[in-house]
């Protein structure tokens, strides 16, 4: 790494994001959100819930738990967290994200917030 990569690594925003599985018919799927065209990064795109760390969570499972009842009202208690993957830095945003992997094994009803993500698929 040189020194301008180890900077960027320092200073970038820090991130946790829920790779979330659910049970449709049955069969294992994921869960996404599709960002609406308001928020400032990834605009229109599909994203899983999640966002920036911040001092009150106290770890990456709170802060992506946090996030995905803020983004698609998805209650904390019904996620079964199973790990965490290797953290990524990303290059076009500079953010390091954390993948918390869970699952939720009973039907929960998704609400798209509105203001960051328009549909749960």
């Amino acid at each position: 790494m040189t020194a301008a990569s180890i900077a960027a690594w320092v200073f970038a925003a820090v991130l946790a994001v829920l790779v979330l599985f659910v049970y449709r018919g049955g069969v294992p799927a994921l869960v996404f959100g599709k960002k609406t065209e308001d928020v400032p990064h990834h605009k229109g795109q599909f994203s899983f819930p999640g966002g920036v760390v911040e001092q009150r969570d106290g770890s990456r499972v709170e802060t992506a738990l946090r996030e995905a009842w803020e983004e698609i009202r998805l209650p904390a208690e019904a996620v079964e967290v199973l790990g965490l993957l290797d953290d990524t830095a990303t290059r076009a945003t500079n953010f390091i994200i954390t993948p918390v992997v869970g699952i939720v094994r009973d039907r929960v009803d998704f609400a798209p917030d509105g203001r960051e993500i328009e549909r749960v698929l």
